[in-house]
């Protein structure tokens, strides 16, 4: 049938070793070739899973975060309060007459409108949007440069309806602004 030395040599066996690391060596050329190209990926995913990660634990430790006690059919919807005073900077707030310059502006809840988390509410703190006025009067534009400075990661998001959220919100509309919420998703019109 099938015979391991088939012209009987007495060192057919050196052959049969040879013909093992000729296949074995190729095995490892081709493999090697491979995993170099996956490896480079997994390290690529692995380095954006490590952001997510570290954006999410930071969203987690936020404090004043109000927790979720129970579950109703209706979308839970908090009121903002201001959390703390910050300075603005002079150059980002036109300063009414009368006021000192270094007078501290009210910090509001920016995550009540639908499309803003925890790091895009930063962003826009970070460029002097701080209340729900301001950003009810930031333009389409420097919204979306804002987003587009900050990385890929942030130009997903649409922010054409924001400004309409914040002058509802800013305005005390908020049966008006819960029912267009409902319409949106993740700050889009459907």
């Amino acid at each position: 049938m099938f015979d391991l030395n088939p012209l009987g040599q007495p060192d057919a066996w050196w052959q049969h070793l040879v013909m093992l690391a000729v296949a074995a060596l190729i095995g490892h050329i081709i493999g090697y070739r491979t995993s170099r190209g996956i490896a480079v990926q997994l390290e690529a995913e692995l380095a954006e899973l490590d952001d997510l990660l570290d954006s999410c634990q930071q969203a987690t430790k936020l404090p004043g975060k109000p927790s979720i006690t129970s579950v109703s059919d209706e979308p839970a919807f908090i009121a903002p309060e201001p959390l703390d005073m910050i300075p603005v900077p002079a150059s980002r707030v036109s300063n009414p007459a009368g006021v000192p310059q270094n007078t501290p502006v009210a910090h509001d809840d920016l995550k009540i409108v639908e499309g803003i988390g925890p790091k895009i509410e930063e962003l826009l703190n970070k460029e002097g949007i701080l209340t729900l006025v301001h950003l009810s009067e930031a333009s389409h534009e420097r919204l979306t440069d804002i987003l587009r400075a900050a990385g890929k990661r942030f130009q997903m998001h649409d922010p054409g309806s924001w400004p309409r959220q914040a002058e509802l919100a800013a305005t005390g509309k908020w049966e008006e602004l819960r029912a267009w919420q409902e319409e949106l998703h993740k700050g889009r019109t459907t």
